[in-house]
């Protein structure tokens, strides 16, 4: 949640988190604390807001911050921008954010192709409550792709309430690393084959992120030979993954566990190909953001969010229908088959998500300031 106050200078001026989870979270998909190793405190004002005994481990209830009340009942602020819906302080700051006349943005992940595969019951509550509760109460709405966009457009949101932020990642940072280090000078540090084909997965090892579905491909294909898969991240699939490969007795299946922030742009500059093939819950996946800006193809099914926004198919990568392995295996030899496609395909990649940028975001917000 963001309380902006000082519009001239298009500034935010206090950040508002339900949770301090900067110096590490259990999290449960990796089984592990997870502490990142760059700053998320700095370089702006944040408060983290006292939790309620109200407050639940999961659920709707996870966040019960009252104390927003406080922070919102101040004459200087202008604009409050929440994210997302799915918690308790984030329903209770909107309300107490109208009462006090504070304009509402709200920005969502949701894209229209999951949410029109939900059940007609999920669907008939949704349409209810959004229509006639929460999505009156709001006077801008952020989308980050066009999936996300169509997802409001069935709610009839008008184009005068919409504002693109294009979702990305902290592209200048990221890349810092690559501007001094050659493909050939990561392969080497990071004790991989200079001269094979490399495929890179990124994510949590978990049904949603189908990496099982990659590993398949990966064997039907026959490029195990030929070439190196590497599955960055751990989670509850994580010994099957492992089981499977030792079943069939497929080489060169590299399994590197979390890679922290700080060291992960080495993986994106030794690999050749980035793969994900997630289903529903994928509303983007900025691992491919973090790809493209490594100049490389991108292939992912069409249930990830990003998907029509990013990847071009044929030009800077490929889509496949979610689930079909024989497809995934098809796209993956394509893509090792033919190298000057690659290295076009990856020039292509860089070129689009440049515009995936927080200078982008930033030109937007201009306008409707």
């Amino acid at each position: 949640m963001h309380k902006q106050i000082q519009l001239a200078n298009f500034c935010i001026s206090e950040v508002l988190y339900c949770e301090n989870t900067s110096n590490g979270y259990y999290d449960n998909e990796f089984k592990k604390t997870i502490k990142w190793d760059i700053p998320l405190l700095e370089g702006y004002n944040s408060i983290i807001l006292k939790k309620s005994f109200f407050s639940t481990k999961n659920g709707f209830f996870k966040y019960v911050n009252f104390s927003i009340y406080k922070f919102l009942n101040k004459q200087n602020t202008d604009i409050l921008v929440v994210h997302g819906w799915s918690y308790f302080s984030a329903i209770y700051s909107i309300i107490i954010a109208k009462i006090f006349g504070i304009e509402v943005w709200l920005r969502g992940e949701s894209p229209y192709c999951q949410e029109i595969l939900k059940s007609s019951t999920n669907k008939i509550i949704k349409s209810i409550l959004f229509k006639y509760f929460l999505f009156i109460l709001i006077d801008k709405f952020i989308y980050i792709g066009e999936e996300n966009k169509k997802f409001y457009d069935q709610y009839n949101i008008k184009e005068d309430r919409l504002i693109f932020f294009p979702y990305c990642v902290d592209n200048d940072n990221l890349t810092k690393f690559s501007l001094n280090h050659t493909k050939q000078q990561c392969r080497l540090h990071l004790k991989l084959n200079p001269e094979k084909f490399i495929i890179l997965f990124s994510g949590k090892l978990i049904d949603k992120k189908k990496p099982q579905d990659l590993l398949q491909a990966f064997y039907k294909s026959g490029l195990s030979n030929f070439s190196d898969l590497i599955f960055i991240g751990d989670g509850n699939l994580s010994k099957g993954l492992k089981n499977y490969v030792q079943e069939k007795k497929i080489d060169n299946v590299h399994f590197i566990g979390f890679v922290n922030q700080s060291k992960i742009s080495k993986y994106y500059k030794a690999a050749d190909l980035f793969v994900l093939p997630s289903g529903i819950g994928e509303t983007w996946g900025l691992v491919v953001n973090e790809a493209m800006l490594f100049s490389l193809p991108i292939i992912v099914s069409d249930r990830v969010g990003c998907a029509k926004d990013l990847v071009r198919h044929n030009e800077n990568g490929f889509v496949f229908q979610y689930g079909n392995i024989d497809d995934l295996s098809l796209f993956l030899l394509k893509a090792y088959s033919d190298k000057n496609w690659r290295l076009s395909a990856g020039v292509l990649s860089n070129r689009i998500v440049t515009n995936y940028s927080y200078s982008k975001i930033i030109e937007n917000l201009k306008k409707h300031l």
